[in-house]
């Protein structure tokens, strides 16, 4: 039986894709994702006073997604949002930029000596991002027992 060529570069494709969420630091097994405590997980809401597009929570990771919020009291926190390859498929619908107000929920933690969320799910308005479940495991590296 012959494989049409389109089937082999997808199977190609998804073994790099797999790789990468493997070795980025940002998978299910990483240091990073073993951080997220459900115990610390509450709601921000406030404006978006700064976005980092190349933020890297811990060393060795790949680019991921950022940005810090400032909420009615003033107080300050960095939303990290996930790797920069997943976000960037929210990248044009959400365009996240200084002075939008959003709300994030995840859990506040300690990474590299600063405390800082991990976002579980954001939103903007009317759209609405999931970023992991409820225990921390990140969507873009779940297993169907996951749910």
């Amino acid at each position: 039986m012959k494989v049409p060529k389109f089937v082999l570069a997808l199977v190609f494709c998804g073994s790099l894709a797999v790789g990468a969420v493997a070795n980025d630091g940002w998978g299910r097994e990483g240091s990073y994702t073993k951080l997220y405590n459900p115990d610390t997980v509450k709601t921000i809401t406030g404006k978006i006073v700064s976005v980092n597009r190349e933020s890297r929570p811990l060393k060795g990771m790949g680019p991921g997604f950022s940005v810090v919020l400032k909420d009615d009291s003033g107080v300050a926190t960095e939303a990290q949002v996930g790797p920069a390859w997943f976000t960037s498929f929210y990248k044009e619908k959400w365009n996240a930029k200084v002075g939008d107000k959003v709300s994030v929920t995840g859990s506040v933690v300690d990474v590299g000596g600063k405390s800082v969320m991990i976002v579980q799910q954001g939103s903007k308005g009317d759209l609405k991002m999931t970023c992991r479940n409820k225990n921390g495991l990140p969507v873009w590296d779940l297993n169907v027992s996951d749910f």
